[in-house]
């Protein structure tokens, strides 16, 4: 399991515009995509960030949970682990859930009242 203290630093640091400090921790996170608990514990973060952890860092979870399920959801090349069913199945439960109106209407660049 990925551990959640790890994954914020790991954010963060992806987050620094100091490519010397941002670079090892985009690998990290790359790294443990492939873990077990990654994609919740992404989850996690956006749902109920831990205190001291901002709006970047939330939408990097985000944009690192939607990559991983992208490349990870279905096993593709044998080998590569894929997202477990349990795991999968927590993600479902709990995503949608997790946003609101006003996030997605961020998300989507558009005010949601005038679609």
């Amino acid at each position: 399991a990925v551990n959640k203290h790890n994954l914020l630093e790991a954010l963060r640091g992806a987050l620094s515009a100091d490519a010397a400090v941002r670079v090892p921790y985009e690998a990290a996170l790359a790294a443990w995509e492939a873990a077990p608990g990654y994609a919740t514990a992404l989850l996690s973060v956006y749902e109920s960030p831990p205190a001291g952890c901002g709006g970047a860092e939330r939408l990097l979870a985000v944009l690192c949970l939607k990559a991983a399920v992208g490349r990870r959801w279905n096993e593709r090349r044998s080998g590569e682990p894929a997202i477990s069913d349990a795991e999968k199945a927590e993600v479902r439960a709990r995503l949608l859930p997790a946003t609101d109106e006003r996030e997605i209407s961020v998300v989507l660049g558009r005010n949601l009242d005038n679609l």
